[in-house]
């Protein structure tokens, strides 16, 4: 069973800096343009991750204005301006359980490896994986003996398949394309976003979210700091806690400074994208706001479709090809827009079925002719 781990600590390198001069076989002093940001017991990363000579180093000691010394030496040559980052980590640790994401991860005997920079990912080979098995990884500073947390769950099936991960290799299993995964998952979450939209559209409660938000006092708005915030569907206030009341909408400009309003039948109104104001503001309050939620995008691997789209999940491998037929890597226009139709049409589909929220009410009404009884209509 193959385990891997992305390789992405250079998103977040204490420093970057590119070589001075040229390094060698051997090296292990290195000049760099500058050291901001680079400190002993971390690691030094020559070149950019996924190159085929790039390498990681550990600094032994605390680097001056432009060299840096690593305890081990070079196994490549590195000519000059060759990219160079400051990382938290140099191995990956494999956690194991036997039981499944039910049980409890240990590390595994061997399991510490070293970042594999010259790839994408680097790669764990468990030979003595069972279909009980999960796994789980995390970065490690073999110096300084500090690991970050643990990853999402690995489990023996793979990706499931409305998961950001199962999503992503699907579409990536139908081209051969240079394209890194990143790409592809921004490709998802794009569609993620536009099919949210039309649930949203239908009006039918989909993607929905709540929050309270307080007022001190009397003071008459609040901000609604929630990031999936799109609009308000309903609004119920109180002063006490204990007794809520349904709030009317009114518009920013549609009440008269003299006028007076009741705290058993308030009113609120909106200004700007995400400031909420209340009437009467006369004692300290809450406004409970159900709203459309712009949803929550996947961004780990496990992450997984919400439930009201997951029959619609060709769509995410049909909206990703139409993009990667456009990747300067493929450049099928033809294929692009073949893919891109297929993708709407599913998405038009989407929006249309699920408007009928309960299955259960009168969708359709049957006509009898009374006098060809054999013979009904159906009028839906």
């Amino acid at each position: 069973m193959l385990i891997r781990t992305k390789n992405n600590l250079t998103d977040f390198a204490l420093g970057k800096s590119y070589l001075a001069i040229s390094g060698t076989v051997g090296q292990s002093v290195w000049n760099l343009k500058n050291t901001d940001g680079f400190k002993k017991d971390y690691a030094l990363q020559l070149g950019e991750t996924g190159e085929e000579m790039t390498e990681i180093l550990m600094l032994s000691g605390t680097p001056g204005p432009v060299l840096g010394t690593t305890s081990g030496t070079a196994r490549y040559t590195h000519p000059a301006d060759t990219p160079t980052y400051c990382l938290y980590y140099n191995k990956v640790k494999v956690y194991k359980s036997d039981v499944g994401t039910a049980g409890t991860s240990d590390i595994m005997t061997g399991g510490t490896v070293d970042i594999q920079p010259g790839q994408e990912y680097t790669i764990f080979n468990d030979t003595s994986a069972v279909s009980t098995d999960a796994w789980q990884t995390a970065f490690n500073n073999s110096v300084l003996d500090v690991t970050s947390s643990k990853s999402d769950w690995i489990p023996f099936e793979g990706y499931q398949a409305y998961s950001l991960g199962g999503l992503r290799e699907r579409a990536k299993s139908n081209v051969n394309a240079d394209i890194a995964d990143d790409t592809w998952n921004g490709w998802i979450q794009e569609w993620q976003q536009e099919m949210n939209n039309g649930a949203v559209k239908v009006s039918k409660d989909y993607s929905m979210g709540t929050v309270d938000v307080a007022f001190a006092g009397n003071a008459q708005e609040g901000t609604i700091t929630n990031e999936d915030f799109m609009k308000s569907r309903r609004v119920w206030m109180t002063n006490d806690g204990t007794s809520w009341y349904r709030a009317i909408h009114i518009t920013y400009n549609g009440y008269y400074p003299e006028e007076t309003f009741n705290e058993t039948a308030p009113r609120f109104y909106f200004r700007g994208d995400n400031v909420i104001g209340r009437l009467p503001a006369n004692s300290s309050g809450t406004a409970r706001v159900a709203y459309d939620s712009s949803g929550t995008l996947m961004t780990s691997d496990s992450d997984l479709l919400p439930l009201n789209m997951r029959p619609y999940w060709k769509s995410f491998i049909d909206y990703q090809l139409a993009r990667a037929y456009r990747h300067p890597s493929i450049a099928d226009r033809t294929g692009a827009e073949k893919m891109e139709q297929q993708a709407y049409a599913l998405k038009d589909r989407f929006i249309k079925e699920i408007t009928p929220r309960d299955q259960s009410s009168i969708e359709a009404v049957q006509i009898v002719n009374t006098e060809l009884l054999d013979n009904a209509e159906w009028l839906w």
